[in-house]
């Protein structure tokens, strides 16, 4: 049986035994404790069963007892989601082992970030129980070179603490966390003369805090942190590049799946620099799609290479399978950029391998989101421009003003779900029965381009009605003339404005596109074939009719 199922049934056990859901994680723990100890509890003899069938050889038992156990104690009210252990390996991978080197996790948990990481760490945490089973998790795993301290770390930061050359965390992000103490918030550069500021931005701000000059900070942290326009995270931004950014990178879409969360992520690896830096440097930038895990599936089970045209695991020379998991060339590859820029802080190899970097002082409004300037990108992008393509704006004007709404007249309402690329659907409702997100009033050629992310959805409006009225979910362009329309058209079923539009989201958990940013999108206008175009519209606009009827 596995651990999941040995888990379910625990929860079950517990569940009977009238044991309140909040009450668990603190009882599991003292069981697994005592259990170790030899220490006999024959109220609970059934459960101590279970314990003793665990695979305590599988290092995800420990996520998994806090992810189904302790999520109700405290994940959830911490907005804190647990890392996939390969990201944690290869975290370690680039850390140094030996006497002058060492490591912290401010934030740590139950310290699964610094679980394959064999020289001298630290852990800090506000919860006790976290603490203790980090303690069994280390245990578990042969670690001896730790030290647990039980502290609230933003709160009681000393300067004098600032002797670590690793600081690793994935600290508690969003909105919900925030610190509104003016007291730790004054601690901070980022949390100085502001009223409130979110538990994630201070906490990489301790990270660097930790650190000894030329020491290395790894955070993993939402989408929004990098991308963002927002005064909050261009700051954050700011701190950032003044100090070194080494490394830029993406991980995938649903890393944190199991956790229960969809929130888009990166791994930022940060250089210390006591003196602000000035000269521009190189960035590595790299945008990962797999990590050993299969993301779709809900609970994220192990995901191994396969052959495409058979369906068959790829093996090793071992006829073990072998994982799907590009963060290991992912270390050849920052290897390399490390070498290459005379960057010793990191664990490397003599490795030789390609790899993507972007120079500091080509950085887009400071934006260090990776899309925005991966090769693949920017070869389209300089296609377009050699061929002095246009842009939306010139072609349209984006529609953005509100609608007043009526309560007592009845309108066309088309929400995403409505928009079927490239047709469209509607509900018919009055005013009062409208959601709040029913804002731009839209009519005939209009163009209808999803803001959020996932696959693209778009529509043209083919009929005269004046009721349509659309989400604030779209992004509504109203083309300058017919030309412009069917130039428009062209371009927003190609692969150079989806990538464009992707490249363009920002957000964390509901990525979305600026209408600023849309407005600047490339156009091809030199290639378009109008007939064949302005035939498609005329087919769709027939289309359209029939479901109607």
């Amino acid at each position: 049986m596995d651990n999941t199922k040995i888990i379910n049934q625990i929860n079950q056990l517990f569940h009977n035994k009238g044991v309140k859901q909040e009450e668990r994680f603190n009882l599991l723990i003292e069981l697994l404790e005592k259990n170790k100890n030899g220490v006999l509890n024959e109220k609970y003899q059934d459960i101590i069963q279970l314990i003793n069938s665990f695979d305590y050889n599988n290092h995800e038992l420990i996520q998994e007892i806090f992810m189904s156990v302790g999520s109700k104690y405290i994940k959830y009210n911490l907005d804190q989601f647990y890392t996939p252990l390969t990201v944690c390996k290869f975290i370690s991978s680039l850390m140094t082992v030996g006497p002058t080197y060492n490591a912290i996790d401010p934030a740590g948990g139950t310290g699964d970030l610094l679980l394959y990481y064999n020289g001298s760490k630290t852990i800090w945490d506000i919860d006790e129980n976290a603490l203790k089973l980090c303690k069994f998790n280390y245990e578990l795993n042969k670690q001896t070179n730790y030290n647990l301290v039980l502290k609230n770390s933003l709160e009681n930061f000393e300067e004098s603490e600032s002797q670590y050359f690793y600081s690793v965390m994935n600290p508690p992000f969003g909105s919900n966390t925030v610190i509104t103490d003016e007291k730790i918030l004054n601690k901070f550069e980022l949390g100085k003369n502001k009223k409130k500021q979110e538990i994630g931005i201070l906490f990489l701000e301790l990270g660097l805090k930790l650190l000894k000059n030329d020491g290395i900070l790894f955070i993993i942290v939402p989408a929004g942190y990098v991308g963002n326009g927002n005064k909050v995270c261009s700051e954050l931004r700011n701190l950032i590049l003044k100090n070194r950014l080494v490394a830029s990178i993406s991980l995938p879409e649903n890393t944190f799946k199991r956790s229960g969360t969809g929130v888009n992520t990166y791994l930022l690896i940060i250089q210390k620099k006591i003196t602000e830096t000035t000269d521009p440097y190189k960035i590595f930038i790299s945008k990962v799609n797999n990590i050993g895990y299969n993301l779709t599936k809900k609970d994220t089970p192990i995901k191994y290479k396969i052959i495409k045209e058979t369906g068959e695991v790829v093996l090793d020379k071992n006829n073990k399978p072998i994982l799907d998991n590009e963060l290991e060339c992912l270390y050849e590859k920052i290897s390399t950029f490390s070498r290459d820029n005379n960057l010793t802080s990191l664990n490397i190899q003599k490795t030789k391998t390609d790899y993507e970097c972007i120079d500091s002082n080509k950085l887009s409004l400071n934006i260090i989101d990776v899309r925005r300037y991966l090769q693949s990108y920017l070869n389209v992008i300089n296609t377009l421009k050699s061929i002095n393509a246009t842009q939306v704006k010139k072609l349209g004007k984006i529609i953005n003003s509100t609608t007043k709404i009526e309560k007592t007249q009845k309108y066309k309402y088309i929400d995403i779900g409505e928009i079927n690329s490239p047709l469209y659907s509607y509900k018919e409702l009055y005013g009062w029965e409208l959601p709040s997100r029913a804002k731009y009033t839209v009519k005939k050629n209009d163009i209808l381009v999803s803001k959020l992310e996932g696959t693209m959805s778009y529509c043209v409006i083919l009929d005269d009605d004046t009721s349509y009225i659309a989400t604030n979910g779209v992004t509504v362009i109203r083309p300058n003339n017919l030309n412009s329309l069917y130039i428009l058209f062209s371009n927003i079923m190609n692969k150079s404005f989806i990538l464009q539009h992707n490249a363009y989201l920002t957000g964390s958990i509901m990525a979305s596109l600026a209408d600023t940013d849309i407005e600047e999108f490339l156009i091809d206008d030199k290639n378009i074939d109008f007939d064949s175009t302005k035939k498609i519209l005329d087919t769709l606009e027939s289309l359209q009719k029939l479901r109607r009827l």
